[in-house]
């Protein structure tokens, strides 16, 4: 999937990208609040291992109340049409990239790490791995960021429902990027900047952490 991009799907299953007029289309209703409406905090505790729960918080606005002030946070602009930006991963840049809570895991292209035999869609080393990847915004700030590969079926028989090193093949429409889901949220604070919006005194749209 294209993030910003809506779909249609058929009976079948089948989806395909469509257009859809700007009425139409959704827009974060945060941005619609009288006051705090120029992004939001997601914070979630950090989990070493697959966990039966986890609580986090969602804080309306940046900069805009104590309880959302960016401090250290270091912020990446992205692209204003897309919200991507570069990650590299094994020496390749991928310039589709994009942070996403709503992916249940780390999504990329590594052709040595053996998916599962029975759900392709995710990786099942024999151990579990350690990798790394770089992030670099738009404005040419960088992060190198190491995170886990954890076999996912043994992810899966833990029946945790936070599961920090859940990771699978990026999709082929996305060969070229890297989806930073749900496990890089845990145990930090992320900032997302709505576009036009200019918290900090930088102009939207960019996430901080």
């Amino acid at each position: 999937m294209i993030p910003g991009t809506y779909y249609g799907c058929a009976a079948d299953g089948s989806c395909q990208s469509v257009t859809v007029s700007l009425a139409l289309q959704l827009q974060n209703p945060v941005s619609l609040f009288a006051l705090d409406n120029n992004g939001v905090v997601i914070e979630l505790p950090a989990t070493p291992s697959p966990t039966a729960m986890v609580t986090g918080t969602m804080i309306f606005g940046i900069e805009t109340q104590a309880d959302n002030a960016l401090g250290p946070a270091q912020i990446y602009t992205v692209d204003a049409n897309y919200g991507t930006f570069v990650s590299t991963y094994n020496g390749t840049p991928l310039d589709s990239s994009f942070i996403d809570a709503g992916s249940n895991g780390y999504y990329f292209t590594d052709s040595a790490i053996p998916t599962c035999a029975d759900q392709t869609a995710f990786y099942c080393p024999p151990a579990n791995l350690t990798r790394q990847a770089s992030i670099q915004g738009t404005n040419g700030a960088v992060a190198t960021i190491p995170f886990d590969v954890d076999n996912a079926d043994s992810d899966f028989a833990a029946n945790g429902a936070a599961l920090p090193g859940l990771a699978g093949p990026a999709a082929s429409s996305q060969v070229d990027s890297f989806d930073w889901g749900l496990p890089f949220f845990y145990g930090r604070n992320v900032y997302v900047a709505f576009e036009a919006a200019a918290p900090a005194g930088v102009v939207g749209p960019w996430v901080g952490f």
